[in-house]
């Protein structure tokens, strides 16, 4: 009997190279062994390597992966005058890759895919969730505009205007959405993988919270990284395990040690966390 599987892809900027490593080993696995992806969903970077999972396209990501680096990085495009400026001017930091999606991810694909493929995003007014994908017909427009909502941690990248409305990342309310995959993908699942970026241990640091010389912007990133840490375990991860009762038919993969950050896309970083996602992945599927 063919196994119905679904795939959750956490949030986390460049953290998102170790999805897209175990990704790599994950998917070919799947067709190995009599498997069928049914659904992806995806938050944040998930909701962008979910788009490519779902449209066929994974190749593709992987390239992207292995090109970027901190110089030419869609998802930091900020202008000659740099980040810091962008944000004085402009109220964000770094612009939101529409273009970048427009000529690569192959929209019409994605919606017809018999993956069903899930984001999400929050409402800014009132902090609703938003569902987006190709679980509703609509406009590539639309498409690419829910992928790019999810995307959007205001004020790094400004908030994304969908039906005369302001939507910023899903992750602001819904880091790893199981819950999402579970209530939209239209069938029982009989197993579901969850690739988090995050180690499964708390990262602390001594610099900052034992009032060392660390900068306000290691501590605000440390502060920053330590909510989504908590808010991904004790909700999103934890709703999970509760709702398939531990029976074996929901993994979850961590990261092993977290190689880079959510805005570092530095190559020699950004290879490293996608080996250890290989890495961890053949682990795992060992195990």
């Amino acid at each position: 009997m063919t196994l119905k599987v679904g795939i959750v892809l956490s949030g986390g900027g460049a953290k998102g190279a170790f999805e897209a490593g175990a990704l790599s080993v994950l998917l070919p696995y799947l067709r190995s062994n009599d498997m069928e992806l049914c659904a992806i969903a995806g938050t944040s970077i998930g909701a962008f390597n979910g788009a490519f999972v779902a449209s066929g396209q994974f190749g593709d990501l992987k390239d992207i992966w292995h090109s970027w680096d901190n110089h030419n990085c869609a998802l930091t495009e900020s202008g000659f005058l740099g980040p810091l400026f962008s944000l004085a001017v402009r109220g964000y930091m770094y612009r939101t890759p529409y273009k970048f999606l427009k000529e690569n991810l192959k929209v019409e694909r994605m919606m017809r895919s018999r993956i069903k493929y899930i984001n999400t995003a929050v409402r800014l007014g009132d902090g609703q969730m938003y569902i987006g994908g190709n679980i509703k017909p609509k406009s590539d427009d639309l498409a690419i505009r829910e992928i790019l909502a999810s995307m959007a941690p205001a004020p790094v990248t400004p908030s994304v205007k969908i039906n005369g409305e302001e939507y910023v990342d899903g992750g602001f309310r819904d880091t790893v959405p199981t819950r999402a995959l579970v209530d939209n993908c239209g069938e029982k699942l009989d197993r579901v993988y969850v690739i988090s970026v995050n180690p499964k241990e708390r990262i602390w640091n001594p610099a900052v919270t034992m009032g060392g010389t660390s900068s306000l912007l290691d501590r605000v990133q440390f502060a920053f990284n330590d909510i989504l840490w908590d808010e991904a375990l004790r909700n999103d991860l934890e709703w999970g395990q509760q709702y398939f009762q531990d029976d074996g038919s929901y993994v979850v993969v961590y990261p092993e040690v977290a190689h880079t950050t959510g805005a570092n896309f530095s190559k020699v970083r950004i290879s490293a966390a996608y080996a250890h996602g290989i890495e961890v992945m053949c682990g795992m599927l060992r195990s």
